[in-house]
């Protein structure tokens, strides 16, 4: 196969323009498209270059690392080594995905290209492989990078919690959940939602059963069941919204005390509402409990 030059350095300039693309917009960086356009034409002289005979310490590992450095530190706008870092780690996963993407669309479309020295030539440049080869690598990246960073963020959020209620303890995994806005309209102490089986050792089991079976709005049956708890003041219904159900009441009690351990700290506060939830939060059941924001904040 004849390689020309500047169908050599075309090749590489849009293949690499475009995996710096996907990095910007999945980063949000927003780089000038003329330092990425610098970047990309910096990695294909790199090509080139390391097809020269007297150059072939260029194929070097080393080298490689340090031209994907440039490439990033030339083509966006970075101001501490977390964004470098993170950067770099888009910009591995881009390249691996889209090599992947369009090697398997020039193979089983039978087109004629040849990877040496690092670099990369497509006899004929179809144009239009490769922009499918682009469509598909920015959807797949895209979905697993928000993948990873539901999972990364949900980590953080992730806690370990302990509830008393006269003399009882229990302890749960929780998580922070930012869209938990609930309030306790007697007391307006914030309302940390829990699974009825995290905490069913608190409740009497006669209130249990009745949470149980879903009948939270029958309140002579819950006054009925709490007649012989010595906590039976602490206990109250509490009116809530949301998708799928309005008007829906749940049961709530003030428990002794909720303690949330966190990385960093140890909370524990007495004006908390603990509402008894009947249904599963959580489908991989990673955590059994909602903590209100007012708890943490």
């Amino acid at each position: 196969m004849t390689i020309y030059v500047d169908l050599l350095f075309f090749d590489n300039f849009i293949m690499n323009f475009i995996i710096l693309w996907i990095v910007d917009r999945l980063s949000g960086c927003n780089a000038n498209p003329w330092r990425l356009a610098a970047a990309a034409a910096i990695g294909a002289l790199y090509v080139i270059g390391s097809f020269w005979p007297t150059l072939y310490f260029l194929n070097n590992i080393s080298f490689k690392l340090v031209l994907s450095a440039m490439m990033i530190l030339l083509g966006f706008h970075i101001e501490r080594w977390r964004d470098f870092l993170r950067l770099s780690a888009v910009f591995y996963m881009v390249t691996f995905l889209f090599g992947g993407v369009a090697f398997g669309i020039l193979y089983f479309t039978n087109q004629n290209f040849m990877l040496a020295n690092g670099g990369f030539y497509i006899h004929g440049y179809p144009v239009v492989t490769m922009i499918i080869a682009a469509v598909f690598a920015y959807i797949i990246t895209g979905y697993c990078w928000r993948y990873m960073r539901a999972r990364l963020d949900r980590k953080r959020l992730m806690m370990s919690a302990e509830v008393a209620l006269d003399g009882k303890v229990v302890k749960a995994n929780a998580m922070l959940d930012t869209g938990n806005v609930l309030h306790d309209p007697i007391s307006n102490y914030p309302v940390v939602i829990a699974e009825l089986s995290c905490i069913k050792e608190l409740l009497p089991d006669a209130l249990a059963s009745i949470i149980q079976a879903g009948n939270e709005a029958d309140i002579g049956a819950i006054m009925e069941a709490l007649n012989e708890s010595p906590c039976m003041l602490r206990f109250r219904l509490i009116p809530f919204n949301s998708i799928g159900q309005s008007n829906g009441m749940m049961v709530g009690f003030r428990p002794d005390y909720i303690k949330v351990f966190t990385p960093e700290q140890t909370i524990e506060s007495k004006e908390i509402i603990i509402g008894i939830c009947n249904s599963r939060l959580s489908q991989d059941d990673a955590y059994t409990m909602l903590l209100n924001p007012g708890l943490i904040i």
